[in-house]
């Protein structure tokens, strides 16, 4: 109730609510601001560093609790936000066990490890003088709204965040190439950029899409064959070694692959060994390990940031384009603040030089009064007016008073023309670079790129073609026994069906294993301890999904009109499992006669047609080639082979 006299149904307070809370967590926690490529907690850290900057390390602790005078979500969720900066490498200098990307390891407790800015931070990330600030949570401390970042911090980091209805998913990329992206942008050049893994490995990034909501990257591990075994060199996007050789160790348990053992020795590269089991193949494993463990990894990037105090969804290049223009305005107010500064303090050495050489100081000693000495200094000041470019102001007549004796008795006329020819000198070199804004931003990105991009080197190698597509059923070892009942209609591997007729084939989990009953039923499924299948089962085999798959010959009766037909199909692929598709017809009242199941090479049979006693025709049994039928799809209904009662098929 917000009033006496007014009452606000529940529904409108949860939507507010909802709407309010949804609203902060996307711009206040999750998304990613275009203009600095950061989110709130990571700005707040770096603005902490920035504050405890000396160029000494600070303990991570210390590092945490000043951060909090900014953010006010707990300890724990700053030293997250940090670990993570620190391990990316751009930002944040490490000192101690700030954990392994590689292995998965966890940092240090923040007592124990120290960071501070790297050299990168300090010169892109900070200008005091066209930050916009606003109040912190308490009121207490001003804190940065953006960080004035001068380079595609985004695009080189990458991140990812979940708001509520949207997430954001930026993959990282190389700083170099980010770097030439600006360059061209620029230039209004046509540029391409692909993401590079940290952790190395392949991407496929034949499906990239500027990295937009609904494209996709394929990220693979490194394998190379070593003497007969496998050796892992390279992670997947997004993966550690403690979960790969867990992938890995689950795949040969479920009988997927078959290894001898598996071991890492990582530490600061990569090193997983992959013993092999007697008499298996190499590459057939490789291919396994892409189909069956996290050795290959999708990944659906989604470049959503905040931009104008709003979500919006956008591409790499898009984002290149604002970074690279927004840097070039930084640099164009830097220079305007330069050249202001440095008309400053060409009007204050012209002041000096005047107020000195001329002796107006000694208007100092005469007047009664500050204020009639003030009035004297600027009286005597304006005979010499025409030697400036501005009024006199107050502060300058203060600047003046303030000059120590000292420092007039060690005037030297020569040094202060010095330092006005060499103030001339450095605002016209200002003021050309401010005529020629783009190619000093171009010159900008280019100075950036030598003096840091060989610690940059690109991780991972890419691919626009895509992977070679893994059929699984072909690498994936089939070793595992399969038994049926076929009366009753199951059909498993576990203990209780040992008893059972085996199959003449092994499978493994990732087989398709088809069963058709005597209704002429067909029903699809990977293998299980026990399952049913159809009662009276006529045949069970797996799915073949290439061009090897067999030829199925099937006689059935339509129950309703009596008539019998023939048919030839393959089952091949678009299947659901666990679904029952009727073979005869679409029905499955009616009755299946006959079936065999043939290669595609081998001849089709021909079979004898035996009627019913009763049947009106003059003949009782006759020959049928089945040959003369076409291949055709499963769900068809075949041809009629004849229209009496039949008895046998034989």
């Amino acid at each position: 109730m917000s009033s006496k006299n007014h009452i606000v149904p529940l529904e409108e307070l949860y939507i507010k609510w909802f709407t309010e809370y949804a609203s902060y967590v996307t711009l206040d926690r999750a998304i990613p601001y275009i203009d600095d490529g950061l989110k709130p907690v990571q700005r707040r850290i770096l603005h902490s560093l920035k504050d405890l900057d000396d160029g000494r390390l600070n303990k991570v602790a210390n590092i945490i609790g000043h951060a909090m005078r900014y953010h006010p979500h707990g300890d724990m969720s700053i030293f997250g936000a940090l670990v993570g900066l620190g391990q990316k490498g751009y930002l944040v200098d490490t000192e101690g066990s700030w954990g392994n990307r590689l292995t998965g390891a966890e940092a240090a407790a923040p007592r124990y490890i120290e960071g501070r800015l790297t050299p990168l931070a300090r010169e892109t990330l900070f200008n005091d003088k066209l930050t916009e600030w606003v109040p912190n949570y308490d009121g207490r401390s001003q804190e940065p709204v953006y960080l004035p970042a001068k380079f595609p911090l985004l695009l080189c980091q990458g991140t990812e965040g979940i708001g509520v209805g949207m997430a954001s998913i930026i993959l990282p990329h190389n700083f170099n190439e980010v770097l030439d992206a600006c360059i061209a942008s620029l230039k209004d050049e046509p540029f391409i950029l692909y993401p590079d893994n940290p952790t190395g490995g392949t991407l496929d990034v034949s499906g990239y899409n500027d990295g937009k909501s609904g494209g996709r990257v394929r990220s693979r591990a490194t394998i190379v064959i070593e003497k007969g075994n496998l050796k892992i060199t390279d992670l997947p996007y997004g993966k550690n070694t403690e979960l790969l050789v867990a992938s890995i160790e689950d795949a040969h348990r479920d009988g997927r692959i078959k290894i001898k053992k598996v071991e890492s020795f990582t530490s600061d590269s990569v090193d997983i060994l992959i013993e092999l089991a007697q008499g298996q193949d190499p590459e057939t494993v490789k291919e396994a390990l892409y189909a069956v463990t996290i050795c290959e990894s999708t990944i659906a990037p989604n470049a959503v940031v905040i931009k104008n105090r709003k979500p919006e969804s956008l591409g790499v290049s898009d984002i290149v384009h604002y970074s690279a223009a927004r840097t070039k305005d930084l640099l164009r107010r830097e220079l305007e603040l330069k050249i202001d500064e440095l008309s400053q303090k060409w009007h204050l050495l012209n002041l000096e030089r005047i107020f000195i050489e001329n002796r107006i100081y000694l208007e100092i000693e005469r007047a009664e009064t500050h204020e009639i000495a003030l009035q004297n200094i600027k009286r005597e000041l304006d005979k010499h007016v025409k030697n400036l470019r501005r009024e006199i102001s107050e502060d300058d007549l203060n600047h003046l008073t303030e000059i120590k004796i000292r420092r007039i008795g060690k005037y030297d006329k020569s040094q202060n023309q010095r330092d006005i020819e060499a103030t001339d000198a450095a605002m016209e070199e200002a003021r050309k670079k401010l005529s020629r804004i783009n190619s000093h931003t171009i010159k900008y990105f280019e100075a950036l790129k030598e003096k840091y991009g060989k610690q940059y080197p690109r991780r991972s190698q890419i691919t626009t073609e895509p992977f070679k597509k893994v059929v699984v059923g072909a690498v994936v070892l089939s070793n595992t026994k399969i038994y049926w009942n076929q009366e009753l209609g199951f059909i498993g591997t576990g203990p209780v069906m040992r008893k059972e007729a085996p199959l003449p084939f092994e499978v493994n989990s990732m087989t398709d294993v088809a069963a058709i009953g005597k209704n002429g039923v067909l029903k699809i499924n990977r293998p299980a301890d026990k399952l049913f299948y159809a009662e009276g089962l006529l045949d069970a085999r797996t799915v073949e999904k290439n061009g090897d798959a067999p030829v199925y010959n099937l006689i059935y009766t339509d129950t309703e009109s009596g008539i019998t037909y023939a048919k030839r199909f393959q089952i091949g692929s678009g299947f659901t499992r666990d679904r029952a598709y009727p073979l005869c017809g679409g029905k499955e009242t009616n009755i299946a006669h006959y079936l065999l199941v043939q290669n595609k090479t081998e001849k089709p049979p021909t079979v004898k047609v035996v009627l019913t006693e009763d049947s009106k025709a003059r003949k009782k049994d006759f020959e049928f080639d089945m040959g003369e039928l076409a291949i055709k799809g499963r769900e068809s209904l075949g041809n009629i082979v004849t229209k009496h009662p039949v008895k046998a098929i034989k």
